[in-house]
């Protein structure tokens, strides 16, 4: 249900305080539930096959190490398009 609520609460309607704990409250309960997921499958795939199990936990930790690295990745890529769009004056040397 998270998607379905704002990110951001606006402090000039009527029970905002309350909207926002609103919020908060359904980003935790969202990731319990993902938690309880990730544990139930890794649950499963232990009960299948110990090298599933193996592989699935491979694969979370491969993903948890490459992601910011590719996000830093593109990052720079974004950044150097920025610059050739908008190259700044070099700084003048008083």
């Amino acid at each position: 249900m998270g998607f379905l609520l704002p990110s951001g609460v606006s402090s000039d309607v009527p029970g905002w305080r309350l909207l926002a704990a609103l919020v908060v409250g359904t980003w935790v309960a969202e990731g319990l539930g993902q938690l309880a997921v990730v544990v139930g499958v890794g649950a499963l795939l232990a009960h299948f096959s110990g090298l599933a199990l193996i592989l699935y936990i491979a694969a979370i930790v491969f993903t948890l190490v490459v992601m910011p690295i590719l996000s830093f990745l593109g990052l720079i890529v974004y950044a150097m398009t920025q610059y050739k769009k908008n190259p700044s004056e070099p700084a003048k040397e008083p």
